[in-house]
């Protein structure tokens, strides 16, 4: 006979997969909504770049004062009301990249997730890792950033 616990333990960790998978899958939403949104108002594809260049202010508002954004280093934080998106831009200008930080960001301002702490999602993106589920990029300024494989991008 199966041992209860560990079908039990097997479960919740499916659940805490999913779930974890469910938050990527909205911070990649959300980002690209917002990054979407910049391109559209600014008129660039390039918008670190453009940034850099004074082609696009620091910091402002997006979609009628919906968005407001600051770019930083590497990439942009993103404000939607009460939920944060901070986007590192990675090769070739994705932004579909996330870290443990970036998600526990989101999560913590949105009571959906309101007991994950950043830990919780560390052990979660290394289960997933582990899994092949996600990866990081090897080389360049963004290899702290884990992607979804091309075999999950469709997952969440």
């Amino acid at each position: 006979m199966p041992n209860q616990a560990l079908i039990a333990s097997d479960s919740a960790k499916a659940k805490a997969e999913a779930r974890i998978l469910r938050l990527i899958g909205e911070y990649q939403r959300l980002a690209n909504e917002a990054v979407e949104a910049m391109k559209q108002a600014y008129g660039r594809s390039n918008l670190l770049r453009a940034w850099r260049s004074g082609k696009i202010k620091k910091s402002g508002m997006l979609t009628k004062g919906r968005i407001s954004y600051d770019f930083h280093g590497a990439g942009c934080r993103f404000e939607f009301g009460k939920h944060t998106v901070d986007v590192d831009f990675g090769p070739n200008e994705r932004h579909d990249g996330f870290d443990a930080w970036r998600l526990w960001l989101l999560a913590d301002s949105n009571p959906a997730y309101s007991d994950l702490d950043r830990s919780k999602v560390e052990r979660a993106l290394a289960t997933l890792q582990a899994k092949g589920i996600i990866k990081k990029l090897e080389g360049g300024t963004s290899d702290h950033l884990y992607y979804l494989t091309k075999s999950n991008a469709g997952a969440e």
